[in-house]
């Protein structure tokens, strides 16, 4: 997992959220109203099994504190996992189009 970018910009302060009075996703509340445009900007909704939904956003490894804040946020359970994009010219290519090169990354 990468580290947080102690120069990267800070939305809140984690320790001050408070759980709001009006309810989850209040769009009213500073807060929920940047995460639900961030989510409408960068987010990737798709089909999970059975009834559930399953959210995605990338984002550069820089911003990940976002990310904490926003599980900091929500009452779901939720993950962050980083993906390595290999440059395009570390990729191979075949017969049916281009494809990512196989290797072990630390």
């Amino acid at each position: 997992m990468a580290e947080h970018d102690p120069n990267a910009p800070t939305l809140f302060e984690v320790d001050a959220l408070v759980a709001p009075s009006t309810g989850y996703m209040d769009l009213t509340d500073p807060r929920y109203a940047y995460m639900f445009g961030f989510v409408q900007a960068d987010g990737h909704l798709s089909a999970g099994p059975g009834r559930k939904g399953r959210l995605t956003v990338e984002i550069n490894v820089r911003d990940i504190a976002i990310l904490r804040e926003f599980q900091q946020l929500t009452p779901y359970n939720s993950s962050i996992t980083e993906r390595i994009r290999l440059p395009l010219l570390l990729r191979e290519t075949s017969d049916r189009g281009p494809a990512l090169h196989q290797t072990q990354c630390p």
